[in-house]
């Protein structure tokens, strides 16, 4: 763990979110190192090679080391280039942000949201809570 978020670059650092995320978000992070490793080979060195990697956020996380990871990379205030809802767990959205920090370099945060109000009666549908 680096202050509270894991990074995970390879297969075998699945299990650091063991019991943390959600059973939809370890997918995502499984779909995630599957395509790196494809396009960057699996034994990459993540800090000298080009690829990047996933930062995963537990449930509670203070904001400030949110900003610090994106501070690192020159991404504070910069938009995401995709950012996608990954599932509903009790009252957290699980999120994913991929940001380029280059032409061939990748962050992608997870990480969760707290919805603030319920709203009743949502005949919207979405992904289902899991």
């Amino acid at each position: 763990m680096h202050d509270t978020y894991t990074t995970i670059w390879k297969l075998e650092h699945l299990e650091k979110v063991e019991g943390f995320v959600p059973e939809a978000v370890k997918t995502e992070i499984l779909d995630v190192i599957q395509t790196l490793n494809q396009h960057y080979g699996k034994d990459r060195d993540v800090d000298g090679d080009l690829g990047g990697y996933l930062a995963v956020f537990p449930e509670s996380y203070p904001k400030a080391d949110y900003e610090a990871l994106l501070r690192r990379y020159h991404l504070m205030g910069q938009e995401p280039e995709y950012a996608e809802f990954l599932c509903k767990k009790g009252r957290v959205l699980w999120i994913e942000e991929v940001f380029l920090c280059g032409s061939d370099y990748h962050l992608i945060i997870i990480r969760p949201a707290v919805i603030e109000t319920e709203i009743k009666n949502n005949t919207t549908g979405g992904k289902k809570d899991v």
